[in-house]
């Protein structure tokens, strides 16, 4: 059930909400470059932000990293929390805009960037300019991961061509292409199960096996519309589903292979 609900503007569309979780805060990024800072406890706004956003992003980006006091916004500028939301730096590129960035959880000063044109960007946090590119996707990447399995790390790209790309990041070069059969909006590496989970246009969730990226499971949500955004809760196989009308919880299970298909582990429906 609905806990709460508050207006963040009137003048301003919402784009982009994220969870601050070590301070306890709710950010919500707005069209005109507005960071909306508020309190979790009691939902109260704390402070208002304006920034001048490069050139290089839309109004929807908006990352939080993993254990730096940064804020990854609009047009990829860096914001500072401890700093009074001071931007730390502005990144630049020659490529068209970016529509979706994602902090490397394992090397803390790097993140990956996806844009219009199909190219995913690899940055470093001491550098305004990308490290090096990743050339493989036809149309616009959508949703960036990282995951690791053993000692190696990849980086997953999704995209409006109906693939999501694995990359190799030691070797700069795609060694997998999943074929997700429609555009697709949002991909989350599970934290805790080697299962990569994959949303698409036509409302339809592909599990992949994060070990050999072979597909153990497909599932249709039915009538909400896009899958539009994928989350987990920390410890747990729990998954929560976002989709244009409607959201679910489900369950996910490392021994999921024998059926291809299925919705039993569904644990409601909400809208």
């Amino acid at each position: 059930f609905l806990i709460n609900s508050f207006k963040v503007s009137d003048q301003d569309a919402v784009s982009c909400v994220k969870f601050i979780a070590r301070k306890q805060l709710i950010v919500a990024m707005t069209d005109l470059a507005h960071l909306h800072v508020y309190d979790c406890s009691c939902v109260t706004k704390i402070e208002k932000i304006s920034f001048e956003r490069g050139d290089y992003g839309t109004s929807t980006l908006l990352a939080v990293h993993p254990i730096l006091p940064y804020v990854l916004a609009s047009g990829l500028v860096l914001l500072n929390w401890d700093l009074s939301w001071k931007t730390t730096r502005i990144f630049e590129s020659e490529a068209v805009t970016a529509e979706t960035v994602v902090f490397n959880t394992r090397d803390t000063n790097s993140f990956a960037s996806g844009s219009y044109d199909g190219e995913v960007q690899v940055w470093r946090l001491d550098s305004s300019d990308p490290e090096y590119s990743l050339i493989g996707h036809l149309k616009k990447v959508t949703c960036l991961d990282f995951v690791t399995c053993g000692d190696q790390q990849y980086l997953i790209s999704g995209s409006y061509d109906s693939t999501v790309k694995i990359w190799d990041l030691q070797k700069r070069e795609c060694i997998c292409t999943l074929e997700a059969m429609s555009p697709v909006h949002c991909v989350l590496a599970h934290p805790n199960l080697p299962v990569i989970i994959t949303g698409t246009e036509h409302g339809i969730i592909h599990l992949w096996n994060s070990t050999d990226f072979r597909l153990k499971r497909t599932i249709s949500l039915g009538g909400g519309g896009p899958v539009i955004t994928l989350g987990c809760l920390m410890g747990s196989p729990r998954v929560v589903i976002g989709q244009e009308n409607a959201f679910f919880a489900m369950d996910i299970h490392d021994d999921w292979g024998g059926q291809p298909q299925g919705r039993d582990n569904f644990i409601g429906k909400f809208q």
